[in-house]
């Protein structure tokens, strides 16, 4: 697989932050069929994150709030230097 197919998420819950790398595929799962997002906001999320595919390098975030305590923001992988 290459690097720019690899997800650059960070998962924020109650302050602590998790940095991951996922597929398209982990993080569909993991974020987008979850059972308190409609399919037209998993289909609004998955289209910001492929914006970011195409942005400046370096630049925009996919963000989503699950609630005041969980958050999570993520990005296509844009080369090592972001490793």
């Amino acid at each position: 697989m290459k690097m720019q197919d690899m997800i650059l998420v960070i998962q924020n819950i109650k302050g602590s932050e998790t940095n991951m790398l996922m597929t398209v595929k982990e993080y569909k799962e993991a974020y987008l069929f979850v059972s308190s997002l409609s399919r037209d906001e998993s289909a609004e999320l998955l289209k910001g994150l492929f914006d970011t595919k195409f942005s400046e390098a370096g630049k925009g975030w996919a963000e989503c709030y699950i609630t005041a305590n969980k958050s999570y923001y993520a990005k296509f992988c844009s080369g090592s230097d972001e490793l």
